[in-house]
């Protein structure tokens, strides 16, 4: 019989691979870049599905593009929004989202 700290551990590594693949994706699907004005451009992939990554995902993508290029220590807003289909298909459409974005 397995312990409930075994059992415990086994529901958590399904959630921390899904964090690792977070973490390895972001460079294939997104894209990032700062000028020096203080405002940036950010693109990234996703699907009307939202499968895999959702919006909460993209979003910490972009903070972690600011965290590693030291941008944005007070915050940022999003100044615009565009979607531009890539691929219609029968599980779900695929979008490139392109925000643009200044510091705060």
């Amino acid at each position: 019989m397995m312990s409930f700290g075994k059992i415990c551990l086994l529901a958590l590594i399904p959630l921390l691979s899904m964090t690792a693949c977070t973490a390895i994706d972001r460079p294939q699907m997104s894209s990032f870049e700062p000028n020096s004005d203080g405002t940036f451009r950010y693109e990234v992939m996703k699907s009307s599905s939202d499968g895999v990554y959702n919006e909460a995902d993209r979003l910490n993508w972009l903070q972690m593009y600011l965290d590693d290029n030291a941008l944005c220590p007070n915050g940022y807003e999003i100044t615009e929004k565009k979607n531009i289909l890539v691929q219609k298909s029968f599980i779900g459409d695929a979008y490139r989202e392109i925000i643009y974005g200044r510091c705060t």
